[in-house]
């Protein structure tokens, strides 16, 4: 027996070891060891093959002993194969001061490292030959009936259960009535079993073994609880539970821990699934009964295009989340190429007097817009925040002043052309103003000398067209003419309205009036002329009187009137049908004298008791009164830009939000007309044109 000192020397001892390769000389093959022991050269080594059976060593420990001085060498060997036998093949080559009489031994240990005491060992001895390896076998055996790599006591080992492979020395004890690491020593000991333990504050019970092999303190009257956020019942998923020996406090269940959300209480086992990107009855999967509907394509209030998602606010329905960002659209509510502050987000422009630009600081006036020409109309219509630029007024300010045709007529018709100007009146009066003069010559009796009540001038020629008493349609060829051609009467009816068109080298004059003395039973008519010489046939479509007509070329033309009875009346001409259609919603107050069309959603039309009618696309509407006086003319440039003038002399406008007096010039008025706030036209009583602002 080599003693431990020595053994610890051997093993830790320096020394140069051939290498397998080195050993090929020596007759050995490097393939067929697995280790080498001892330095020498002499190269009469012993060839040592180490068996062992029943069980497989975790450590070999070699030994060689120099028979005449008793000097020693050792190896210690991993061992190798199956946990039923193995070998290893080991080549000692004997220091070169050895005699040639060698003991060998190997002894088998169940710990690496070869600790402890072995459980097998053998000892042979060989005759050294140099140059001839010296066989020796050596034969180990020892009992690991389970393969755990420790041997039965029968065998020298230390397996104190060698049928049982999870019992060994060095495994888990665990608590289970059973030495688990064959220490001997009882679980009754290692886990306490039987003595008091405590949990908590108040809980106290006994040590035991549980089910699964552990030792846990049983509590007989303990309460296991969760934590219990939401309080709904159900504990947090994936909480460990505590121990209550009193009774259970607030924020703790009894319930099973399963509440994937303990921070809501809408949300645990078995609640209704809504659709809300939560899962609700914590069964792993959100919205689940809503799949089929969420992601499909679908398109925003604001014509977006989008997809569907859960409606959070209902928790029942999906909604549409619109992927691509809408625009801003401004409505231009007078048509001046300007929105106004009302913004609405779309995809899609919302109408045609919708546009992406908007900053006009009043969006009811065409000609208020930012950049736009300053006028002389007491608005600031360039938007620059400042008030109007007086500079465009005549000197001495603004005001309405008159010029006077002679002969004293009532001046019923007006008509605005590139600059000029025609009026028409009783008596045959008749009169205009070229663009490039200031003051009106008199053309009264060209043209006869009963009454002109309606009057067009073709904007390209200051052509004038007439409609008069007894059927009469009249033409005057331009502003120098001193001849007039009238068509033959047709018919007994008097005209008192008219508005044309250019339409190609010609135009299209649409013409409304009525049958003078039957004011009852409807006796009015409407009818389309081509402007020429020949005599028109006029068409009635048993309509109440008419006294105004007006529309645009490609937009709505109405013809308005009434009859005694006060009953007001509104005709639209439908150009698919060539006739007139009343329309009667919203249509009310006394007989209407005067209509203007504004823009293709927007007209007014105004008659006695100060009735003010607005049309914006759909049905007329009753606006305030600026006065219950009679009124018998409009002109119009946008929602916030409305004037009238009254039979009582006074001038009123609509800033959008109110009426007010702009003007007194006394008389009777009656039409309007007007290029732009900064240049209005009224016809009155006495010949009178009167002009703002000078």
């Amino acid at each position: 027996m080599i003693r431990a000192t020595a053994f610890v020397l051997l093993f830790f001892t320096a020394c140069t070891v051939p290498s397998l390769d080195e050993l090929e000389g020596c007759a050995l093959s490097s393939d067929d060891l697995d280790a080498v022991l001892g330095d020498g050269s002499t190269c009469a080594p012993v060839h040592m093959t180490i068996t062992y059976s029943g069980f497989r060593p975790r450590c070999v420990l070699v030994l060689a002993r120099d028979v005449a001085s008793g000097k020693e060498i050792s190896k210690t060997v991993e061992g190798k194969g199956e946990p039923t036998g193995g070998s290893l093949v080991v080549a000692v080559l004997t220091p070169d001061d050895w005699g040639s009489s060698v003991a060998i031994e190997a002894r088998a240990f169940e710990r690496a490292n070869c600790e402890g005491n072995p459980v097998a060992s053998q000892a042979s001895s060989a005759t050294l030959t140099p140059g001839v390896p010296s066989p020796v076998t050596l034969t180990l055996t020892a009992v690991d009936d389970d393969g755990d790599g420790f041997v039965s006591p029968a065998t020298n080992g230390t397996d104190c259960q060698d049928k049982a492979p999870t019992i060994h020395p060095g495994a888990e004890e665990r608590c289970n009535d059973v030495d688990d690491n064959c220490d001997g020593v009882l679980d009754v000991t290692t886990f306490q079993l039987g003595q008091s333990c405590r949990e908590g504050d108040s809980c106290q019970g006994t040590y035991r073994c549980n089910a699964s092999g552990a030792a846990y303190c049983d509590l007989p009257t303990a309460t296991l609880a969760y934590p219990d956020g939401d309080r709904d019942g159900h504990g947090r998923k994936g909480a460990a539970a505590e121990l209550f020996c009193g009774s259970v406090p607030a924020g703790y269940t009894t319930g099973a821990a399963d509440d994937c959300d303990d921070s809501r209480m809408s949300v645990l086992p078995g609640a209704q699934e809504l659709c809300n990107d939560v899962d609700d009855n914590c069964d792993g999967t959100k919205d689940e009964n809503y799949a089929a509907q969420l992601g499909v394509a679908c398109t925003t209030a604001q014509q977006c295009g989008g997809r569907t998602i859960c409606d959070t606010s209902t928790g029942t329905a999906v909604t549409c989340m619109g992927t691509e960002a809408p625009q801003s659209w401004y409505l231009d509510g007078d048509s001046d190429t300007y929105g106004g502050a009302t913004v609405e987000l779309s995809c899609q422009r919302p109408s045609e007097r919708h546009l992406g630009v908007g900053g006009d600081c009043n969006d009811g006036n065409r000609f208020t817009y930012p950049g736009a020409q300053e006028l002389c109309d007491q608005e600031n219509n360039d938007c620059n925040a400042a008030t109007e630029d007086t500079s465009v007024c005549p000197e001495g300010g603004p005001r309405w002043v008159a010029q006077v045709i002679p002969g004293g007529a009532i001046l019923i018709g007006i008509s605005l052309w590139n600059g000029g100007t025609w009026v028409s009146g009783t008596g045959g009066a008749l009169a205009v103003k070229k663009p490039s003069e200031s003051t009106f010559t008199s053309r009264t009796g060209i043209c006869g000398t009963s009454p002109w009540y309606g009057i067009w001038a073709d904007p390209r020629s200051g052509r004038a067209y007439l409609g008069g008493t007894g059927a009469r349609l009249g033409i005057v060829a331009d502003a120098d003419a001193t001849t007039c051609q009238q068509n033959p009467p047709s018919a007994r009816d008097d005209t008192w309205g008219l508005v044309g068109f250019p339409d190609g080298s010609g135009v299209r004059i649409f013409g409304a009036g009525y049958i003078p003395g039957t004011i009852d039973p409807p006796s009015g008519h409407g009818f389309v002329w081509d402007g020429s010489a020949s005599a028109v046939t006029t068409t009635r479509f048993n309509m109440l009187p008419l006294y105004d007509v007006h529309g645009l070329a490609n937009g709505p033309i109405f013809a308005v009137g009434g009859n005694a009875a006060a009953q007001a009346a509104i005709h639209r001409f439908d150009a698919m049908q060539g006739t007139w259609v009343r329309m009667t919603n919203g249509v009310s107050g006394g007989t209407l004298n005067a209509v203007r069309v504004v823009h293709p959603q927007l007209a007014y039309a105004v008659g006695n008791n100060g009735t003010v009618l607005k049309w914006e696309g759909g049905d007329w509407a009753a606006m305030t009164k600026p006065t219950n006086d009679t009124l018998g003319g409009v002109e119009a440039f946008g929602p916030s830009s409305v004037y009238v003038a009254s039979r009582t002399g006074k001038l009123y406008r609509f800033n959008g939000t109110q009426w007010s007096e702009v003007g007194n010039p006394g008389g009777s008025l009656f039409r309007m007309a007007g290029t732009h706030p900064g240049d209005l036209w009224v016809v009155g009583d006495g010949g009178r044109v009167i002009h703002w602002p000078q």
